[in-house]
């Protein structure tokens, strides 16, 4: 996770060619493709999408789809039947290439979802802050 995130080819590289687990997630759930996303580093993440997958054959954009997709579920930022229609679309498509390539552009809606739910959040404490703060004024006053 480290080596992706600091873009480090080099040293993803002989992880890799040791055995490491590309999609192997961490405490947060996020894989090394998802650092490397994070941190802009698409070269990086291209060796990491060639990269044989440890368990069921899954690569790790899949992989990290399915994650993203269960965490966005029990967020409440999706449906189940959404992800599930999701999941039927991508299935239709044919080559394994334009599979991953959409799945990669609907991670970056899931993430923009993620994070205009947070905002969100974010300004209504504000705004109940505001709220006591104009509530413990009238008190005063």
């Amino acid at each position: 996770h480290l080596a992706a995130s600091l873009g480090s080819w080099q040293a993803s590289a002989g992880l890799l060619s040791h055995g490491a687990d590309a999609a192997a997630a961490n405490g947060a759930g996020a894989t090394p493709l998802e650092d490397a996303l994070e941190f802009g580093h698409e070269e990086l993440a291209q060796l990491l999408l060639a990269a044989p997958r440890a368990d069921a054959g899954l690569s790790p954009v899949e992989h990290a789809f399915d994650l993203r997709c269960a965490a966005s579920v029990d967020a409440g930022a999706l449906t189940a039947a959404r992800a599930d229609e999701l999941t039927d679309s991508l299935a239709a498509l044919g080559s394994d290439e334009a599979r991953e390539v959409r799945m990669l552009e609907l991670l970056g809606e899931l993430d923009a979802c993620g994070e205009e739910e947070e905002e969100s959040e974010a300004e209504g404490d504000e705004s109940e802050e505001s709220e006591s703060e104009s509530e413990s004024e009238q008190e005063v006053g």
